[in-house]
């Protein structure tokens, strides 16, 4: 047995447990705050102080295998004749309001203007490719979306990519999923044109705020931790968006309706 000492009292890890159960313990404790009840999965003790380190240690292990965090690698903007794509779910009007608060707060408190400078919008997929292909993606993604109903999107709570970002989850992330098991037709062309793979996300959520510090995160995430937000909306199209670089801002190139449920149609 392992005893990793943070403050008070003590972290106590079971030995064979350091990069499964511990792993999902401390992102449980960032999904669902202090309180936690683990069952099957080993006897320790745990407070809300603990090692910023350990914590950005084993959350790193988890995230990475999930591959939740898309950014280009340097080398990618090398190439000139490269666009970055983004497929992203926006909500409706009221929930932009609200969250945009979310966002302003944020930066009220915090003094971080990226919270008001990023965009709103769910990533469903991001993934570079020529200018050339995009009338071929563009059939891809009309082809998988006409045969996507519209679906309800649940926001609940906030939780973080340690040590960088906070943001609100999507509670019932399945609909999201469906699409990104969809969109590998769509990763086999834009490899087979020699371009890096498509980048599907596994962990759909709002940004709050994003590229913070280490201080500021874990400074922020004790707060939010504690913090509440439920909002539902319905996801009735798609939009891919395109820029030229890290620092251009994102532009429509093209929406796609999303079929209207059955039990709709006669109403």
């Amino acid at each position: 047995m392992f005893i990793i000492r943070s403050y008070k009292p003590l972290l106590i890890i079971p030995e064979n447990a350091i990069f499964s159960s511990v792993s999902i313990t401390i992102l449980r404790l960032l999904h669902q705050g202090p309180k936690i009840s683990l069952k099957g999965e080993g006897n320790f003790t745990n407070t809300n102080t603990f090692s910023k380190k350990i914590l950005i240690l084993l959350s790193k292990v988890k995230f990475m295998e999930a591959g939740l965090v898309y950014r280009p690698s340097p080398g990618a903007w090398s190439h000139p004749e490269f666009y970055e794509y983004l497929l992203v779910a926006h909500p409706n009007e009221d929930v932009c309001n609200r969250v945009m608060a979310e966002k302003q707060s944020f930066y009220s408190r915090f003094n971080e203007k990226i919270a008001i400078k990023t965009r709103l919008h769910i990533t469903v997929s991001s993934f570079l490719a020529k200018e050339a292909m995009e009338e071929t993606i563009i059939r891809y993604l009309q082809r998988i979306c006409n045969q996507q109903s519209a679906f309800d999107v649940m926001l609940n709570n906030y939780s973080g990519f340690p040590p960088h970002t906070i943001y609100i989850r999507v509670q019932n992330p399945q609909m999201f999923k469906q699409l990104t098991r969809e969109l590998k037709a769509v990763n086999s062309y834009v490899h087979s044109c020699s371009c890096p793979p498509v980048k599907l996300v596994t962990s759909p959520h709002v940004s709050i705020a994003r590229s913070l510090s280490e201080e500021v995160y874990f400074k922020a995430m004790m707060e939010y931790s504690q913090r509440t937000f439920h909002e539902t909306f319905t996801v009735d199209e798609l939009v891919l968006l395109r820029r030229s670089n890290q620092y251009d801002s994102c532009k429509p190139i093209n929406v796609f309706r999303l079929a209207q449920p059955v039990n709709n149609l006669f109403n």
